[in-house]
């Protein structure tokens, strides 16, 4: 059984994939290279397992007549397959079918956009990053291949292993790329000679210009920045709207001066001056309305005169003291006194006079 190179085993109403007999890690049948499978009751297919096969079990795996479920993994499995030029899906192109919707259609079909209008398959490239070491197998289709050629994107050719270069190809055909530069980003072909014919296998590298252990810092540096730049912002907004104003006042108002203030409340306060002399703070009569005025009429009334005509006489007096008075107040820093010396000199003739002024009125 190691020997077997062939099986067929079409026709025989297998629903399950015999993926033990093709898988890579310790195979059953090691040199099996055909394997037909075509006109059973196979649904499904392990499609992620299948496309991991080397490329040379794939060309000679048949499934054609089983009726498989339509999905675009399918249909991008088969896709590959005929870009590849493998035997099993050009030459059975048209018997490669599926259900959808309770009708078989071809696999081919599925991108249409009356199918399940499935996205064009574009050979899948390897993504490697700065300073990586890559190894990047000829996958061909042939099983025995004598000899493999590797050529670069600058259609150089590259040398086999034991030269000094960063790019050598092993013993097994393989390329090895070391410490791989963005340089090296491009299409690579692998030129497989056998005795039967040869083959031609293409992978396109893609190198990012970064290396995975720089990766962590960037993210630090970034993240760093960020958390300072929101912090800022928040002090801001703290201090334009949150500081508290000591003042209410609104803009361009004067705030009132303490001494302004105390001039107006002279100015309009109606209280009456007090004499500062040697009264004792008592408040001080006009002459004619004296306590001495009521002595001399021995605390009686002339008939003849009138309270509100006395009022009238009294308050026009008044009114001629305190209005200078009242101005001195305001313009002068000396103390208010009523006229002090006059009333000190008259004293005496203060009985006399006041009888005769309330009989003039």
């Amino acid at each position: 059984m190691s020997h077997l190179q062939k099986l067929y085993l079409s026709h025989n109403k297998i629903s399950r994939f015999p993926m033990e007999l093709v898988k890579t890690d310790g195979p059953k049948l090691p040199r099996l290279s055909l394997l037909d499978l075509s006109s059973n009751e196979i649904k499904s297919l392990l499609v992620k397992e299948v496309n991991n096969l080397p490329a040379w079990v794939k060309n000679g795996l048949y499934v054609h007549g089983n009726p498989l479920t339509c999905h675009c993994e399918l249909y991008n499995l088969f896709s590959h397959w005929q870009k590849r030029q493998l035997s099993s899906a050009v030459d059975f192109e048209e018997e490669l079918r599926c259900s959808h919707q309770g009708k078989e259609v071809k696999i081919s079909s599925l991108s249409d956009p009356e199918g399940m209008n499935c996205s064009e398959f574009k050979e899948q490239t390897l993504e490697v990053h700065r300073g990586e070491r890559v190894v990047i197998n000829c996958d061909t289709r042939q099983q025995e291949v004598t000899d493999r050629e590797w050529m670069t994107p600058r259609n150089e050719r590259v040398p086999q292993e034991g030269d000094n270069s960063s790019m050598t190809v092993l013993t097994n055909g393989s390329l090895l790329i070391s410490n791989i530069s963005v340089e090296d980003m491009g299409p690579y072909t692998c030129y497989a000679v056998s005795q039967v014919f040869n083959d031609t296998f293409y992978v396109h590298l893609t190198v990012h210009n970064y290396s995975l252990h720089g990766i962590p810092d960037t993210l630090n540096t970034a993240y760093t920045t960020l958390v300072g730049c929101i912090l800022s912002v928040i002090l801001v907004l703290i201090y334009l709207y949150l500081t508290p104003c000591r003042c209410w006042c609104r803009h361009g108002q004067k705030q009132p001066d303490p001494q302004e203030d105390s001039m107006n409340s002279s100015v309009l306060s109606t209280t009456p001056n007090h004499n500062t002399d040697g009264t004792g703070g008592k408040e001080s009569f006009p002459p004619h309305t004296g306590p001495s005025n009521a002595q001399g009429q021995n605390g009686k009334c002339k008939p003849n005169s009138s309270p509100k005509q006395v009022a009238k006489g009294a308050q026009r007096a008044e009114r001629k003291i305190s209005d200078p008075d009242s101005v001195s107040s305001v313009f002068s820093d000396t103390p208010i006194v009523g006229s002090s010396q006059n009333e000190s000199g008259r004293g005496g003739s203060r009985d006399k006079v006041g009888p005769e002024l309330v009989g003039l009125l």
